[in-house]
């Protein structure tokens, strides 16, 4: 078992693990040109790099970083000096560059920001996860009150139907009773004028002159008020309906 360290350019691993790791960097670009070196070959080298490490250059992959170019602030190898750097005013080697990185000021600097915006980042996401957890929360409650909200309005719309069907119920008593009342007195007066006309038959096939006057004269004296009763019975006879108007709230449904 191995564990890999970061890859800065070159990757430190086991031999037998070499030719595996060799294949994992071709296939990014990135670290494509990085060289892969054994724990072996590294042990055997580092009385020629000294404490500094191997990196090897990112514009020659093949070749080694030894100077840094203080002007551009840039570790390269020796051959990158002499094309890029050779009018720079301050290159020295890696090994003098190096010395005492690892406590300077902008080491511990660098190294305590990161630790910092770590720590930030973390914060943040804990706080998403957290934030995640409560609009969970709250759409379940919201969900449950909207299924709360829908059973109030079901047996609201419930107890509405019973009061307008008892209303209907009230309504339409009050018509049929209405024109009950109105056909009671036309029946009656029917009756009444069907009576007159059997009379006045008998009298004209079968009665005498004078029982005829006789009867025709009190049908008359009676036949204005009969036609009066008429005419104001169905003067007030209108056809009547039911109609339903549901209001705004209810038609908004």
């Amino acid at each position: 078992m191995y564990r890999r360290k970061p890859c800065l350019g070159v990757q430190y691993v086991a031999r037998h693990t070499v030719t595996e790791c060799a294949k994992d960097h071709r296939k990014f670009r990135m670290s494509l040109h990085h060289k892969i070196i054994s724990i072996e070959e590294l042990k055997s080298s580092e009385g020629v790099f000294g404490k500094s490490g191997i990196v090897f250059c990112d514009e020659h992959p093949d070749k080694a970083i030894e100077v840094f170019c203080e002007d551009h602030s840039k570790p390269c190898c020796t051959l990158c000096a002499t094309i890029y750097h050779r009018k720079c005013e301050s290159v020295t080697t890696v090994d003098k560059a190096t010395t005492g990185i690892k406590t300077a000021t902008r080491t511990i600097e660098l190294h305590k920001k990161l630790q910092q915006l770590s720590q930030d980042i973390a914060s943040s996401l804990k706080v998403g996860k957290n934030n995640k957890t409560e609009i969970e929360t709250e759409s379940t409650n919201i969900i449950s009150e909207i299924d709360s909200l829908k059973n109030n309005i079901i047996k609201h719309l419930a107890r509405m139907e019973n009061e307008i069907k008892e209303d209907l119920l009230t309504k339409k008593g009050e018509i049929l009773k209405s024109i009950d009342n109105e056909a009671m007195e036309l029946t009656s007066l029917k009756c009444t004028i069907d009576n007159w006309k059997r009379i006045m038959d008998t009298c004209i096939k079968h009665g005498s002159e004078l029982q005829c006057l006789t009867e025709v004269n009190r049908l008359l004296t009676k036949k204005d008020e009969l036609d009066n009763r008429i005419k104001d019975i169905m003067s007030k006879m209108k056809t009547k309906s039911l109609t339903f108007k549901p209001n705004d709230s209810i038609q908004k449904l």
